[in-house]
């Protein structure tokens, strides 16, 4: 039973990588990461990701626990420690803050997309819930657009509603607060 997959750039080539958590008591060798390169996905098998969980996972969810602009990720499991896995093999990506209406003051339902040049990264979206009792932290990390490292980097922003957003960043951005207003 498939219980979360958290959805990242873990990995060192821009990738995305989706750590799945599920309800077992066999080790969770064979698929515990996903990497995804377009529309293509690779297993990744626990001893090379790094990622290996034994036992029943329940919950999954992605911060940048350290502030560094890399996600890390927090597994649960039932009847055993909570683990964290701090990542250290990405580059560093750019943090955004989204600051939403009163209401929404966290930003939920927003999607944000980096594009360099002609080049988009890929879309993110802010959640309220990631898993069983889970939910990734409102300030997330997106990893850079290949390209010129000279080429500006725009920020698109899709809000809840469907209005739409770009803003050009500074080149050197680490991180990014981002108002409705």
């Amino acid at each position: 039973e498939l219980t979360g997959c958290r959805c990242a750039s873990y990995c060192h080539h821009h990738a995305v990588c989706c750590c799945r958590t599920s309800v077992s008591a066999e080790p969770q060798r064979v698929f515990p990461v996903l990497l995804v390169v377009g529309n293509q996905f690779y297993a990744v098998p626990g001893e090379e990701s790094g990622i290996l969980i034994y036992g029943e996972q329940r919950g999954a969810a992605v911060a940048d626990f350290d502030g560094d602009g890399r996600p890390d990720l927090a597994v649960t499991q039932n009847g055993a420690e909570t683990k964290l896995y701090r990542n250290s093999a990405s580059g560093r990506g750019l943090r955004i803050r989204i600051t939403g209406a009163p209401e929404n003051i966290d930003g939920i339902g927003c999607v944000l997309r980096l594009k360099r040049g002609n080049l988009f990264g890929p879309a993110r979206e802010i959640h309220a819930g990631s898993g069983y009792w889970s939910q990734d932290s409102a300030v997330t990390v997106l990893a850079l657009p290949k390209g010129n490292k000279e080429t500006p980097v725009e920020l698109q922003i899709r809000w809840p509603g469907g209005r739409v957003r770009s803003i050009q960043l500074p080149n050197d951005s680490l991180e990014y607060h981002i108002s409705l207003n």
